[in-house]
């Protein structure tokens, strides 16, 4: 078989020649891109300095160095197109000890750390790799661990860096240029002593307040530094605390611009401190905070806690322009302390404050409370405010408990809106057995305000029970509303004296209940306490005057009490008056008693029938209004059979005249038996009358018959 040739167009091998030379070109391309470094497939950013920062550092810490760039046009780009900076650590014998080469961050900030190991002015150098000629070198001294006794001069900022401890000896006197600085990464020890002081200050020759910065502990310092026995002076802030918990005691602040302590979030234990002067004494930001022995004098704010909360106690406050304790969305309790002559002694607010043994002198307001804030304030006093004792707004509490006033009324006070203030005092209750003197342990005692039962106690070993808090009243804002507080002791066997007897909760104070087994009339109070122990109305001092048994309400048993015999005037010791009838009424003395009726008044209610007739008839000899009845529904009164002597309680004992039949006039009575004969007279009258008028008349002048004469 005979193969054909094909003949291609020439226009074919023309495209098929471009596709190869495209290809190689590609490949080329290629190999270059792979082989042409990073840095110089972007636009690389021009840049035209280098600032290096680096403080003064303690031996034996880790030295942080950072470098910045500085770029011929803004905005700072981005790290892509920024190369690396080249670090060198220069030891002071002068041999490079370290390189790091660190890419910046997109502040184009980059830091270098070391951790130096001699003393001695280092050297260290930044230079931008790209660009060699921008660089920056600096010098920095590296000083001992130990420092001191005598005085030593620091340079602007000087860091104990982490891993770094210095320790400072006693009598050293540190000197700060203008705006110097003391930084602690790591540990501090500077503990002086009473005779030999640490002292921090100004290096100036008229040193001002504010002159050097301070003193900063930061994150990272050990817990286990502390500042004992120093004097510090003429800084801006002091000590600044900042999340790490150094223990700061036995110093004394001066003159010191802002602060004299600033801390955040640290659990620090600051005691045995003198403070004068400043914006804030102590200025605490989310702290938990123990504080002890502290005086603060002069300042804007004396302490101030802003969140968190801590312990305060033996602490004095003077003199703030502003607040003595103030206190901000935190919980902090307070003891044994005393603020004078501040424009508001102690000022919660959203807060809560429990203040215990307060002395607050010429305060101008001794406690505020706003919004929301809670104060108990107990055990304390204040003296002479100058404006309120207690000022409280936005729906806050105040509670005064035992709190001494001087001058004690009025209470002087501001209380808005919703607020309240509360008085409350101590009571204390002891129970003694009268009879020995004894104490009694293992009484019941209750405690009501306003008929509620609010607090129940048990008497211990010694007699006593409490302290209880109870409430005097309570102030809103325009009344004052006061409670009632009742106190009662029992205990069985045992009657006490004044026992559920109320009590005067205005101040504190102690009550004290006496019992005894012996209690005669059984009326809950005891006999050495009760006046009349036979509960006869007579007293025990005038029953052993007369002669009577102050224990035995009716001394001659005769059925009559000993008062209401010797009320009556008879003879509460002669057993026979009781049968006698002083008043002649038909009742013996006795059956006076007994019926409650006057024995020296024959007729007690005075309506004309004597108590002896009522009681025999059983009408009521107290009641006037029964001698108009009708007890036997006879027509007669009860009055009326008395006077006729009839039976008031029988129907068929009538008097002898109808008083309704008064034919002659008033007063005319006829016999009832008389009634019946006289009808009959009348009726016979009748007859007759009729009888003549029906006879014919005689002649005039002619006799009558001799039978009509001797008739009529």
């Amino acid at each position: 078989m005979t193969r054909k040739s094909i003949n291609r167009p020439s226009e074919n091998r023309t495209a098929v020649q471009g596709r190869a030379i495209a290809l190689a070109f590609l490949l080329v391309l290629g190999a270059c891109t792979f082989l042409t470094p990073k840095s110089a497939l972007a636009a690389r950013a021009e840049v035209n300095d280098v600032f290096l920062m680096i403080d003064d550092y303690t031996n034996d810490s880790i030295v942080d160095a950072w470098a910045a760039l500085n770029f011929t046009e803004a905005p700072i780009p981005p790290p892509s197109q920024v190369d690396d900076i080249l670090f060198e650590w220069f030891a002071p014998s002068g041999a490079m000890v370290n390189q790091e080469t660190v890419n910046p961050n997109d502040q184009a900030w980059a830091p270098s750390s070391f951790r130096v190991t001699h003393i001695g002015q280092w050297m260290i150098n930044a230079t931008y790799t790209t660009n060699t000629s921008v660089h920056e070198s600096l010098s920095f001294n590296v000083l001992p661990e130990v420092w001191g006794p005598g005085q030593v001069m620091l340079g602007l900022t000087t860091v104990v860096g982490r891993t770094g401890e210095l320790t400072i000896a006693p009598g050293t006197d540190i000197r700060f240029p203008t705006g110097g600085a003391l930084r602690v990464q790591g540990k501090i020890t500077a503990i002086g002593t009473g005779g030999q002081p640490i002292v921090f200050t100004s290096n100036e020759s008229a040193p001002v307040a504010g002159d050097w910065n301070v003193i900063s502990f930061l994150e990272t310092a050990e817990n286990s530094s502390r500042i004992s026995q120093a004097r510090l002076s003429y800084s801006t802030g002091g000590i600044r605390i900042k999340g790490a918990s150094p223990a700061v005691d036995n110093v004394t602040f001066s003159d010191n611009n802002q602060s004299s302590i600033d801390a955040e979030y640290s659990m620090s234990s600051l005691r045995d401190l003198t403070i004068a002067g400043g914006a804030y004494g102590i200025d605490l930001a989310g702290c938990t905070m123990n504080i002890t022995s502290v005086t603060i004098t002069g300042a804007n704010y004396g302490l101030r806690f802003q969140g968190g909360g801590g312990l305060v106690s033996d602490v004095n406050i003077a003199g703030s322009a502003q607040t003595g304790l103030l206190v901000n969305g935190a919980t902090v309790s307070i003891s044994d302390s005393a603020f004078g002559d501040n424009q508001i002694g102690i000022r919660a607010d959203a807060s809560t404050v429990t203040a215990e043994a307060i002395s607050s002198s010429r305060d101008r307001i001794a406690v505020q409370a706003v919004q929301g804030a809670s104060v108990f304030f107990s055990n304390s006093s204040i003296v002479d405010a100058g404006l309120r004792q207690y000022s409280a707004s936005g729906a806050s509490r105040i509670f005064a408990r035992n709190v001494q006033l001087s001058p004690p009324t009025p209470i002087l006070r501001d209380i808005t809106d919703t607020s309240l203030l509360v008085i409350q005092s101590y009571l204390w209750v002891t129970t003694r057995l009268f009879d020995t003197g004894l104490v009694l342990s293992g009484a019941t005692v209750e405690f009501f305000e306003d008929s509620t039962l609010v607090g129940t106690l048990l008497t211990g070993a010694g007699g006593a029970a409490g302290p209880i808090a109870l409430t005097y009243g309570s102030y809103d804002a325009t009344t004052f509303i006061r409670k009632t507080t009742v106190v009662s002791v029992g205990l069985t066997g045992y009657a006490f004296a004044n026992n559920s007897r109320i009590v005067n909760m205005a101040s504190s104070h102690s009550e004290t209940f006496n019992g005894s087994i012996h209690d005669y009339d059984r009326d809950g109070n005891p006999d050495f306490n009760d006046s009349d122990d036979d509960n006869d109305g007579l007293s025990d001092q005038v029953e052993l005057q007369i002669g009577t048994d102050p224990r035995s309400a009716d001394t001659d048993h005769d059925g009559m009490p000993d008062k209401w015999e010797y009320d009556e005037g008879f003879d509460p010791t002669n057993p026979a008056d009781g049968n006698w009838d002083a008043d002649g009424d038909g009742l013996s003395n006795k059956r006076e008693y007994q019926y409650g009726t006057d024995p020296n008044n024959p007729d007690s209610d005075g309506d004309g029938m004597p108590d002896g007739w009522e009681v025999r008839y059983g009408l009521n000899p107290l009641d006037p209004t029964d001698a108009s009845k009708d007890s036997d529904f006879d027509d007669y009164s009860n009055l009326d059979e008395y006077l006729k002597g009839t039976n008031p309680r029988s129907a068929e004992s009538r008097p002898p005249y109808n008083p309704n039949l008064g034919l002659l006039g008033a007063g005319d009575y006829w016999p009832i038996a008389l009634v019946p004969l006289v009808g009959l007279g009348l009726m016979v009258v009748f007859v007759v009358l009729l009888y003549l008028l029906s006879v014919p008349r005689k002649r005039r002048g002619k006799s009558p018959p001799p039978e009509l004469e001797k008739e009529t």
